[in-house]
């Protein structure tokens, strides 16, 4: 378990960035309440109806465990 001022959502912080990366997030309204309009949004998430997807500019259905170390292999290669 994440401590409270480490977390996004209304038990935790508010943050509003430029991207927001959300692996495994579900999209619960608590989770939501804390996105404070980031710039865009991507999203991986292995349920292709998770409400994440309905705020996400990108949503990636994948298993995070695959595709997170992939894209940072790709990242690492630029």
């Amino acid at each position: 378990m994440v401590e409270h001022n480490r977390q996004v959502g209304t038990t935790g912080q508010s943050v509003a960035p430029k991207l927001y990366v959300a692996c495994g997030i579900s999209g619960a309204i608590q989770h939501l309440a804390g996105m404070k309009k980031p710039e865009f949004i991507i999203a991986v998430n292995t349920d292709k109806d998770a409400p994440i997807g309905e705020v996400a500019d990108v949503l990636v259905v994948a298993d995070l465990k695959q595709f997170v170390p992939t894209l940072t292999e790709k990242l690492r290669a630029l």
